[in-house]
Order: C-alpha cells, then structure tokens, then sequence
C-alpha cells in the first residue's frame, strides 16, 4: 500500500500517473479488448517502455535546472574582469 507521501509525490509527475493507469488498466483488461496472453504482455511491454522514457525525461529536466542553478550561483562568485579606462 502506499503512504500518502508517495501518493503525494507521485502526482508532482502527471505523465507518471497517467503511465501507472494504464498498467493498471491492462490488468484489469477493462475494455475486454485483450483475451491473450501475449496480447496483454506486449501491451505491458509498450506501457513499460513509454513509462521508462517518460522517467528518463523527468530525470533530465531535473538535472537541466541543477545543472543551471549552478551555474547561476557559480556566476554569481566570479568577478567581472573589465577594461580600465
């Protein structure tokens, strides 16, 4: 079961939760539309791979702003070397 932190951190990633039902939907095959096995475990597969692409995404747009607010405070430390006049 999950606690309401995980619950809560989850829904931070809307196309997280959108993955999650999907899988969920499959297992309960609530349209009817999948009778095989191999039918359900491809589309599993699909859900899987659009899932990990869309955490690899969010991974990369976490370390984008780290990565910028870095160098943001890291300019912020350096001196402005100007000509004299």
């Amino acid at each position: 079961m999950l606690d309401k932190a995980t619950i809560d951190e989850l829904n931070q990633y809307p196309e997280l939760c959108e993955r999650v039902k999907q899988l969920l939907a499959i297992i309960k095959n609530a349209g009817g539309e999948t009778t095989r096995a191999d039918d359900a475990e491809q589309r599993v597969i699909d859900e899987m791979r659009k899932l990990g692409h869309d955490v690899m995404q969010n991974w990369a747009n976490q370390q984008v702003g780290k990565a910028a607010q870095r160098a943001t405070q890291q300019k912020a430390s350096l001196r402005k070397h100007t000509k004299k006049n």
